[in-house]
């Protein structure tokens, strides 16, 4: 009897850093300077890890990737469809291929869905829509600041919302986040802060976040140097960026250059759509380094590197 073939996964271009096994990795308000990191491949699997104790044939393939994107004959997915046919497998793939065949199932579809879903992403972050106030004066920065505060914040912060602010803005940032990136490396228990300590202000500022949301299509910065900065440096397009704390970036590159500047420096130019998570520290005056005009993105970010120009990275925020 002739054995079925058996397709490969596909893989994912890029590989991923993430910054929770690497805690000092990220460990600057706005960057770090220094630190550990590590790429790795990002493997894309195809339905096959599910049905290799059957043998993945091409046709399978082609079943498993329809089934994602329509329903058949009654079943959510035309896999379940195959497998849980009473006449079995075979039976069930012939009765899909006369299907195909006279027109009334599209293996197609899922082609055609995922350049939909790729034309779509390379729309939401089409880097001409994006505003940025890099090369704006300090005075305009601090009115945009106020204008976007107002248009994306959905209900006034709590006294105790304002308290964690001021505080992560001045000396905590430091704290919280090295609790949180030791505390997402699962197998790091050298962490020297305690959660009774910094819960309630993780807590609120993940409050804060959750109803703040950018109204419009805007760019930050973030600057890296030392170690961990040539190591994402050297990653390609396409690449996973996760960072387990806040992320603090600022509207202005200049914050960036000057904090992080030296030849081993490396600048993150982040696009940072509407409709994401962030806050503005400046919008009601809340920062304690006015001048930095920072933005800070929820805990667990990820970014996705997009292009690489000497030490200017651009990536998209997730």
């Amino acid at each position: 009897m002739r054995k079925p073939k058996a397709t490969k996964p596909g893989a994912a271009s890029g590989g991923k850093f993430d910054s929770a096994k690497h805690p000092r990795a990220m460990g600057g308000r706005f960057g770090s300077k220094g630190g550990a990191g590590e790429t790795s491949p990002k493997k894309l699997t195809v339905g096959a890890e599910r049905l290799k104790t059957s043998g993945v044939t091409a046709q399978d393939k082609i079943v498993v990737l329809s089934g994602r994107v329509r329903k058949y004959q009654g079943h959510d997915t035309v896999e379940s469809f195959v497998a849980s046919h009473p006449k079995g497998r075979a039976h069930a793939l012939r009765l899909l291929a006369a299907d195909h065949k006279a027109g009334r199932i599209g293996f197609g579809d899922a082609q055609k869905a995922a350049d939909t879903a790729k034309a779509s992403a390379a729309a939401k972050y089409d880097e001409t829509k994006f505003s940025d106030f890099s090369n704006t004066d300090n005075a305009t920065v601090q009115e945009v600041e106020r204008d976007l505060y107002r248009a994306m914040i959905q209900k006034p912060e709590t006294p105790d919302e304002i308290a964690a602010i001021n505080n992560y803005s001045g000396a905590s940032f430091s704290e919280i986040n090295g609790f949180l990136r030791k505390r997402a490396a699962a197998k790091d228990r050298s962490n020297p802060y305690k959660e009774e300590d910094l819960g309630p202000e993780i807590r609120n500022l993940d409050r804060v976040l959750k109803r703040s949301k950018m109204t419009e299509d805007t760019v930050v910065y973030r600057g890296m140097s030392g170690e961990f900065a040539q190591r994402v440096k050297a990653l390609k397009p396409g690449a996973i960026l996760r960072d387990g704390g806040y992320v603090s970036t600022s509207l202005h590159r200049s914050t960036a250059d000057e904090s992080f500047s030296g030849e081993d420096g490396v600048v993150l130019k982040l696009l940072l759509p509407k409709g994401n998570r962030a806050y503005l520290m400046n919008g009601r005056g809340a920062s304690s380094f006015a001048m930095e005009h920072e933005v800070m993105l929820p805990r667990g970010s990820r970014f996705r590197i997009r292009k690489v120009e000497g030490n200017v990275l651009t990536a998209e925020v997730l």
